[in-house]
């Protein structure tokens, strides 16, 4: 509980402006209820400069923390000043020490002019429990928070434009994943892999393709968008996310490949646009919540689906059984069975529900 607390206290802290603004007279160093109170000179005095040593460094960690019940840095420099002096690498071995592990620490960059995380450089960290990144950010390479397994929280501005593979495999902390105000091109493959804790994703309408596992074993995840711009889902994206419930797929998707969302037990319906074309083997195996499937489209031809795409696979998981199929746009039942066997999946024995579209 007591993490928790310092937790949310660090959350309102990060994003409360930074700004050189004065603060009331009230506010008192001995009288601290809450972020907002903390007046900004306070936080000024703990700031440290890329070329500071590490005993620096953990002497102002230390000193806020007997202030104010947690560890942070805050960083404010240069991004030449700063891979000048290996700054990063520095705080990654700092914050990764034992003395750490308890209580973890928060790390600001937000006052810095960095451009990108490198690949590696927090990978394996296990004491990082918040990051604060600047708007001058623009990627996180390959593996850069891999295996950061305190980190719940983590900012991403809108100057990013592109997240390398692994980035955050293995954060099995992390909860939100807002991309939202990003310019990024693709997710690519296992970026958010088993992050099991994570339940909520957003996308930016500037991704065009989700990678291979890219938020497979994503096990607590909810619910996420599918902008209007995305056109590719490719194998086992979705794997395993067993808490997802519902999938409405954008216009210009066409194909979902194989094993895409296989074993999402908690999948109960899923809309396929007019525009879908094929569906790949056992892209819904394991999907034993599955009920409803509505198909935007009014030619049953026009999706080819694999024979397994709905089979259970070797004994490990279940087959699908869907009872409802949603045909907005086919108004009467054309009385020639060409829809009992659509998506290779018998319907013959099912309800299809012509002009009708399923419940979002």
């Amino acid at each position: 509980m007591f993490n928790y607390i310092k937790y949310l206290l660090f959350v309102s802290l990060l994003f409360i402006s930074c700004s050189n603004g004065t603060t009331s007279p009230s506010n008192s160093n001995d009288q601290i209820s809450s972020p907002e109170n903390i007046p900004e000179h306070i936080i000024k005095n703990y700031f440290i400069k890329a070329d500071e040593s590490e005993s620096n460094i953990e002497s102002k960690m230390q000193e806020y923390f007997n202030e104010y019940d947690y560890y942070s840095i805050f960083l404010e420099d240069t991004k030449e000043n700063i891979e000048k002096n290996n700054t990063i690498s520095k705080i990654n071995t700092i914050i990764s020490k034992d003395t750490y592990t308890k209580d973890g620490v928060y790390l600001d960059l937000s006052k810095t002019s960095i451009t990108e995380i490198t690949a590696n450089s927090f990978k394996g960290n296990k004491n990082l429990y918040g990051i604060k990144l600047p708007e001058t950010i623009t990627s996180i390479e390959e593996n850069a928070f891999n295996d950061c397994s305190s980190l719940k929280m983590i900012n991403f501005p809108v100057s990013i434009t592109s997240i390398e593979k692994s980035a955050f495999q293995f954060c099995i902390k992390l909860e939100t994943v807002n991309l939202s105000q990003t310019k990024i091109l693709e997710i690519k493959a296992n970026s958010f892999y088993n992050c099991s804790s994570l339940k909520n994703v957003t996308l930016p309408e500037s991704i065009l393709a989700i990678q291979p596992n890219a938020f497979s074993s994503c096990s607590s995840l909810e619910e996420i968008n599918f902008p209007s711009n995305l056109q590719g889902i490719a194998t086992y994206a979705f794997a395993e996310c067993r808490a997802l419930k519902k999938v409405i797929l954008n216009e210009k998707i066409t194909k979902i490949l194989a094993m895409v969302f296989y074993n999402c037990s908690s999948l109960e319906k899923i809309s396929f646009p007019k525009s879908m074309s094929s569906i790949g083997q056992y892209a819904f195996s394991g999907c034993i919540a599955l009920k409803e499937i509505e198909y935007l489209g009014s030619t049953p031809s026009s999706v080819k689906a694999d024979a397994t795409a709905f089979s259970e696979y070797y004994g490990m998981a279940k087959a699908a059984t869907p009872d409802n199929l949603y045909l907005p746009n086919v108004t009467t039942d054309p009385n020639d069975g060409s829809w009992n066997n659509f998506l290779n999946y018998d319907w013959s024995t099912k309800t299809i529900n012509y002009g009708q579209s399923i419940t979002k």
